[in-house]
């Protein structure tokens, strides 16, 4: 079975090409990164191409059989970005950016305290640095932990940092520039966040992956 990424227009990969596609959100990326590359491509051909298996077959060198296996298996492991997705409706969009512009706002105060209580008990960080900039290797889980981190972020990088909002697939999100790098951090990032029906937030990203910041506008 190929454990390959196959190309589209002779160039791009199936995954570079959906991560500059504007209507791709940050968190169907992440999601994506837990498949193998296989399954990956199995999916998009499936799920957004609407190949059918035969065609998935013919063009990955698999068995129709094969296709449907690593399909299931592919739409089984996406199960929890299904059922933690989003829909950008008036409601969600405005309790996202009031959290997101609260959370901001606590963040440059350095209010771990402040910040922990709008966090839901279960919350989850991520960060993403594409290979290239500092990440954390895992999941940062739990309001204190989630709290600290950003806090400590935030501080590490003094006065040189300058947040703007910006509409990410949708949604709110905060976009930092850094006028001097330092080490492998990076010198712009997204943090982007999904906020229960509640108003806390359940989940944020930090996007400092260059290809998934593509079509994320300089100021």
């Amino acid at each position: 079975m190929p454990s390959y990424e196959p190309a589209v227009d002779g160039q791009r990969t199936l995954e570079s090409r959906y991560d500059l596609m504007e209507s791709v959100s940050i968190a169907f990326l992440q999601a994506l990164e837990v498949l193998t590359p296989t399954q990956r491509a199995v999916l998009l051909l499936r799920d957004v191409f609407d190949y059918s298996a035969s065609e998935v077959s013919k063009a990955l060198g698999m068995s129709d059989g094969n296709v449907r296996i690593v399909h299931h298996r592919a739409r089984r492991a996406m199960a929890a970005y299904d059922g933690q997705r989003s829909v950008p409706t008036i409601a969600n969009r405005e309790r996202t950016s009031l959290a997101l512009e609260q959370f901001l706002e606590l963040l440059g105060k350095a209010d771990v305290k402040g910040i922990e209580q709008m966090l839901a008990a279960d919350v989850r960080a991520v960060t993403d640095g594409g290979g290239e900039f500092s990440a954390s290797p895992y999941p940062i889980v739990g309001r204190t932990d989630v709290a600290r981190f950003f806090v400590r972020l935030a501080t590490s990088r003094g006065a040189s940092m300058r947040i703007r909002l910006v509409d990410l697939n949708g949604f709110a999100a905060a976009l930092f520039d850094f006028d001097a790098p330092i080490g492998r951090r990076a010198p712009r990032l997204v943090l982007a966040a999904n906020v229960n029906t509640e108003g806390c937030i359940t989940r944020l990203w930090v996007i400092a992956n260059p290809r998934k910041l593509a079509s994320v506008s300089s100021p």
